[in-house]
């Protein structure tokens, strides 16, 4: 709280206001005018000058409004305004309350909301490609069945294998998000070659029909890590099939295997569009998009990376993401090793 007289000069301060702007009550006496302190954007201050003037010419009743305001050390704050006028003079008292937190909480709660809608919008659609293409063929084959050939019927059976694989490895993504919330992930850790994991995940990618080229890079000595097999597996298929979904057909997808001190260093490298800066992290979190939910292009959930995350987190590890030299993307995971 503070008390200001009709040209905004404070002369009175208490020790909160002290804390909340890094001014000392004493000096205040000096001059210093509340519309130093109040809002870092000329449109604030010439909100508060107004609600000054109105609460000097008003009828003593408090006038309540929320403005910006400079904080210690060059911070911005969101702050609750309270004025009102001491009886009988022309000076305000002025309450203000810090709001930043309670702001900071409401924006990440929108962005999550708008999130989610984006995600349910992207799940409805992907998940009713596969059975609207299992209902045609069923549709199709029970009504003229007798009459197609066979290899018409290997064509069919085949489109709706892959439909029910796809919806298959969408409902697997749903469960596996809901479970890595709730139990340990890690569940069978043993000293293993990586690069073996690494030839398993790409001949699963290769079995899915990609046409792009896959190089491995192994070096020396930094094969072997004490991790669990199969999660590691999940990784690489995420981080693989990432690259190569956001990758021009046929281009090459680098994978690189190295060792640091006292981790080993896996690169998943590609030559795709590349994440914006602004997007950088966002992207390991759920229901997480960087593009519009209705320009959605790849298929998916979008949870692989957010997954991806949650599996080298419980090995003790980090996954990180930058911007790859000539243009593409860099997924980095960094596990621990003796």
């Amino acid at each position: 709280m503070c008390v200001i007289d009709g040209d905004g000069v404070v002369s009175f301060a208490n020790k909160q206001f002290e804390r909340m702007f890094g001014v000392i009550p004493d000096k205040t006496e000096s001059g210093t005018g509340i519309f130093s302190l109040i809002a870092p954007d000329p449109g604030k201050i010439q909100e508060f000058s107004k609600r000054h003037e109105e609460v000097l010419r008003g009828s003593g009743s408090p006038v309540v409004f929320e403005s910006r305001a400079r904080g210690a050390e060059g911070s911005h704050l969101s702050v609750l305004v309270t004025m009102v006028v001491l009886p009988s003079t022309s000076q305000v008292a002025v309450s203000l309350i810090d709001l930043t937190l309670e702001k900071e909480y409401e924006r990440e709660l929108a962005e999550r909301a708008e999130r989610l809608e984006h995600f349910m919008t992207i799940a409805s659609h992907e998940l009713r490609h596969p059975i609207t293409i299992i209902k045609g063929y069923t549709t199709i084959l029970s009504n003229r069945g007798s009459e197609i050939e066979t290899k018409g019927l290997e064509d069919i059976y085949g489109t709706m294998e892959f439909a029910a694989d796809r919806l298959t490895s969408m409902v697997d993504e749903l469960m596996d998000v809901s479970r890595f919330e709730k139990i340990d992930l890690v569940t069978d850790m043993r000293e293993v070659d990586l690069e073996t994991l690494i030839s398993i995940a790409v001949e699963r990618i290769d079995a899915r029909g990609f046409e792009n080229t896959i190089n491995i890079l192994v070096e020396r000595d930094a094969a072997y890590a004490e991790v669990d097999p199969e999660k590691i597996v999940q990784l690489l298929i995420i981080l693989i099939e990432n690259a190569v979904s956001y990758s021009p057909v046929r281009s090459a997808v680098d994978i690189e295997l190295a060792r640091g001190s006292g981790t080993v260093v896996l690169s998943v490298m590609d030559r795709g569009p590349g994440i914006p800066p602004e997007h950088g992290d966002k992207v390991f979190e759920r229901f997480y998009q960087v593009a519009d939910a209705m320009h959605h292009s790849t298929p998916g959930l979008g949870l692989g990376l957010y997954i991806a995350r949650k599996i080298v987190a419980a090995h003790g590890g980090e996954l990180t993401y930058e911007p790859r030299s000539g243009g593409g993307s860099v997924f980095r995971v960094s596990l621990p090793r003796d």
